[in-house]
């Protein structure tokens, strides 16, 4: 018998309001640390402190070069929205289909996601100087399946 489990998480919070929150073709590059191994992914995205739907374009995950919003690219899978849609509706959360990808113990993954559409981001996450919650990258165009996000292009 197999069960999911959260191997990774960023505290969320309301965004401050701004024109820093309007994010039109972009894409978000996360790294994260993985304390379990595992066969199959799939991503929990929320949407919990926002007023209007979010829907994403894109989502892919893949092992981490070491550095920079850079990937190893042949660990790179999309990761399909089927199931429950690509929609996250105000107030809510939307999960991600399952794939096969091998997560393995004190390795660093990449999450990518794009939003083509001008969307509100009102759930978020701070990230102070020193802060060691998670790095993150954004970078205008779509670079879920690309190697690396073109940082000049915001």
């Amino acid at each position: 018998m197999s069960k999911w489990v959260t191997a990774w998480g960023i505290p969320t919070s309301y965004a401050v309001e701004g024109i820093g929150n309007l994010m039109e073709d972009t894409t978000f590059r996360n790294i994260f640390y993985s304390p379990i191994k595992g066969e199959k992914v799939r991503i929990r995205f929320t949407n919990k402190y926002g007023e209007e739907n979010v829907k994403l374009d894109a989502v892919s995950i893949a092992e981490w070069a070491g550095s920079g919003p850079v990937i190893i690219p042949e660990t790179l899978k999309t990761i399909t929205l089927n199931e429950n849609g690509n929609i996250i509706k105000a107030g809510e959360e939307l999960v991600t289909d399952a794939i096969e990808f091998d997560i393995e113990p004190g390795k660093d993954y990449v999450l990518s996601y794009y939003f083509k559409d001008l969307t509100r981001i009102s759930t978020g996450y701070n990230k102070s100087p020193g802060s060691n919650i998670s790095q993150c990258w954004l970078g205008r165009g779509n670079f879920v399946n690309e190697r690396e996000v073109d940082l000049k292009k915001r």
